[in-house]
């Protein structure tokens, strides 16, 4: 639910802040989901922002990322939320987005932005059971652009539990402060 919630703030935020100049077409936006499940909450928390639904200069397709192939969006929003087995591998790894063909279609799918909500160790792990560790290289790469956002944690006691390569990527990400007074 709060990943959901926080694909729609954002997706809104970003398009209420898209320049729309003279004859440029308008914005698409793709706020896509693994699964059916999540694309109903998607569209539900969407349905529930009817004041800002009603303002958007854009065309807002929110859909499963197992039917966009061929499709093109000036932004997409991507939940990360899928169902896995008891091993933390992807229940259905066709339609995975921790599969390297669905993961290149998915990238490939914006223009000018991917918005990726979810938890980057989950990824890395699913990503390294499928075989092939695509969301390796984005979380790193999102690393090293600084564009990677953790929540801050909201007490000392959440970072001093958090195991040392959690850590490690947290000081990598902006929260070097909060960890320096734990640690």
């Amino acid at each position: 639910e709060k990943e959901a919630e926080l694909l729609v703030t954002e997706m809104l935020e970003f398009v209420r802040e898209w320049p729309v100049e003279g004859d440029q077409p308008k914005p698409t936006v793709g706020l896509l989901a693994s699964t059916r499940k999540q694309v109903s909450l998607l569209r539900r928390k969407f349905s529930q922002r009817v004041e800002d639904r009603t303002r958007l200069p854009c065309k807002v397709d929110i859909k499963p990322t197992y039917i966009i192939q061929g499709e093109e969006f000036t932004a997409v929003f991507l939940s990360t939320c899928e169902p896995t087995d008891g091993t933390g591998q992807p229940r259905d790894p066709v339609r995975s987005i921790c599969n390297e063909k669905v993961f290149n279609t998915l990238i490939t799918r914006a223009r000018s932005l991917i918005f990726t909500a979810g938890n980057p160790f989950l990824l890395h792990h699913m990503g390294t059971s499928c075989g092939v560790n695509c969301w390796a290289e984005y979380v790193q790469r999102c690393i090293q652009c600084q564009t990677l956002r953790l929540p801050k944690p909201e007490s000392e006691s959440e970072v001093q539990h958090l195991p040392s390569k959690m850590k490690e990527i947290f000081r990598k990400v902006f929260y070097s402060d909060v960890l320096d007074e734990v640690t």
